[in-house]
Formats: C-alpha cells, structure tokens, sequence
C-alpha cells in the first residue's frame, strides 16, 4: 500500500479542523510504528511515514510503548487549539493546551508528526521547543531529535508555484522540477497528464502557453477538496482527492472525506499489480531457496563422507604408521618384501614418486 501524498496531508488537516477545542483522552498502539489518538471521540490512526487521517476501523491495540505511555501522560485531558500543516509539508503538528503553570501562563504542547522517510513523532513543549520524549532519536547535520533537545523543523525546499519550481532544477525533466510542489509524485504525474506535457520535456524547452496552462491546473488540484476511491474488478486499488487519469479504465467512487477514502483503501484496498510483482519476486526467491537447499544437501552429503574417510583413517592410524615407518627403513627398492608380509595388501603404484597403496 502507498504512503500519503503532501495534497492529501493538506486536505486531512482541513479535516481535522472540525476536532479543535476538543479534549485528549488516548493513545493506543495497535502495531509497530502505529498509534491511534483518541480526541473527543473521535480516532486519528497514524502510521509513521506512511499515513494519517480519522478512521473508523478499531484495531485490537498492542501494549503501549514507553513512547505512548509518556505521551498518555502528558497529555492528558489537553484541549486542542490547532492543527496544521507544517511548510505544505508531510508534517502535521497537533497543538494542546494542557492547563495553565503557577504563573498562570497556559502550558502548550505540540505533537508533531514527520510523515516522510521513516516518519517519527515527536511529542514537543510549547514554551521552549525542547523534545520531551520522541519515538526514535535521530541527527542530521543541521538538527536533532533528541530527548531535552530543542527541536527544530527540517528546512523546507517546497516551491510554491511553477516558477519556483522550475528554478529549482534548470534545465532538467520537468516532472523532476514539479516534484518541488506541494502535491506528490500522484499528483504531479496527474497535472502534467491534464496539460498533455510529457514528463521527460526539459523544463526550458516549455512554451509560456504551457507554463501558464500548468500553474492554472496546480492551482485547480490544490484548490480540490474532493474524496474518491478508484475501484477495479470489484476491488479498491487506490484513492485520491480527485480523479486520476492514470485511472481512467476504474470506476472512481466518491466518499464524503479524504479520511472515509484512505480508511476504505488501506482497510479493504488491493494493488492487484503489486500483489503480481511480489508474487514473482516471491517465485524468485523460492527458487533461489531450493537451490540452496540443493546446494545444502549435497555439501552435507560430502561433509559426512569425508567424515567417515577421516573417522576410518584415525581408527587405522597405528596400523598405516607402523607399515610407512618400515617403508621408510627398507626403502622403496626394498619395498616388495614389505608387500610380501602384507598380504597382498599393500603394493607399490608409483616407484619413481615413491607411493604405495594400503588396503585396511
């Protein structure tokens, strides 16, 4: 299943408006890297680095993590006051009002979610910006997510309009410049299909018609608040806040809300053509594995042989150095004799390098 794209985390934010004044209750881990917020009563599912929105589907929670337990905790009872997007960003940053100090200065905390990459969460205090807890500690040159730490928010490099984007990369394919907005790969595919421009189309070779005809498209997806889910052989294959081209030969279903969309997708959703190409990669390795298993067999087969060659040898260690100990005494000339008391057992098949053969 896909991650979320900036547009969408744009339009579960405009959703989420609808849950400010309202009261933190819990938190609940119901798999790794996934919590559930419960504010008002009303559930919030993230998964780190993939998605975020309201759902509806309860998943049997997991014991909380040292992360979730501290975060229950301080935020309990918090009224929210905001919700938002950070920079147009795949950060999205709740803020809580959690009481007034001995002062009586409102205490604010922030929890921040950074959807990209990995994706963390951050549970942050308003006043100084230091991290109070996080779900995993990292360091880049420029900031750091470290518990006591202030924290900061990663530079943002989002262009705002076509312009900006096209600066940022001369000369380049223009699909590589428009991946500078605020849309996601989805979305920009889906713009440069509405305006007939191909991906591979060096940004300076765009005439002012098409430059012009791209920024009123950005302008029109952007502005879209729509919720759809495409629909394929009786199966959800994707979602999005309008509909796609790349879907053209789906059905595309609306829903009332961004959220209701990505719930149904990740809950009921299938890729049919990811499922294929794991399937083959699975076909790949299974064929790999059985020839390692062959491979295992044999080496195993070798290795006992060559033990049981070793055990016999050891076990006529004495016998084989007492008949090489008076070869070496009569000499090879000589060695027929010595042939002679072994019964047969012993002959010489080599003369000039000096080997013999004993049978045990």
């Amino acid at each position: 299943m896909r991650s979320m794209e900036n547009l969408e985390y744009s339009t579960i934010v405009a959703e989420l408006q609808t849950l400010i004044g309202k009261h933190f209750s819990n938190i609940q881990m119901p798999g790794e890297g996934k919590y559930r917020l419960r504010i008002g009563s009303t559930d919030i599912l993230a998964e780190l680095g993939k998605r975020l929105y309201i759902t509806r589907y309860i998943e049997e929670p997991l014991e909380a993590d040292q992360f979730a337990k501290k975060v229950k905790k301080e935020l309990d009872n918090a009224r929210l006051v905001s919700v938002e997007q950070k920079n147009n960003d795949r950060i999205v940053v709740f803020e809580f009002e959690c009481g007034k100090d001995e002062s009586g200065k409102k205490q604010i905390l922030s929890l921040v979610f950074e959807m990209f990459a990995k994706g963390n969460v951050i549970l942050v205090s308003g006043e100084d910006k230091t991290t109070i807890v996080a779900y995993r500690e990292e360091r880049w040159a420029d900031r750091e997510i470290k518990r006591n730490k202030i924290y900061s928010f990663p530079k943002s490099n989002i262009a705002v309009n076509i312009n900006d984007a096209r600066k940022t990369s001369p000369g380049k394919y223009i699909v590589v410049c428009l991946m500078k907005l605020p849309l996601g790969k989805i979305y920009v595919k889906e713009l440069l299909a509405r305006c007939g421009i191909d991906e591979k189309k060096p940004e300076n070779e765009l005439t002012e018609k098409e430059s012009d005809e791209l920024e009123r498209e950005f302008k029109n997806i952007t502005g879209t608040k729509g919720a759809f889910v495409f629909v394929k052989d009786g199966n959800i294959i994707d979602y999005g806040v309008c509909p796609l081209a790349i879907y053209a030969d789906a059905i595309a279903e609306k829903r009332k809300t961004i959220s209701e969309s990505a719930d149904d997708y990740y809950f009921k959703g299938k890729e049919p053509e990811i499922e294929l190409k794991k399937s083959e990669k699975l076909q790949k390795l299974e064929r790999r594995l059985a020839e390692q298993e062959k491979t295992l067999t044999e080496t195993l087969a070798q290795e006992k042989e060559l033990k049981e060659t070793g055990d016999f040898i050891y076990g006529n260690y004495e016998r084989i150095e007492q008949v090489l100990s008076k070869a070496k005494k009569i000499g090879i000339q000589n060695i027929e004799s010595l042939e002679k008391e072994a019964n047969g057992k012993l002959k010489i098949t080599d003369k000039k390098k000096k080997e013999i053969e004993i049978e045990v």
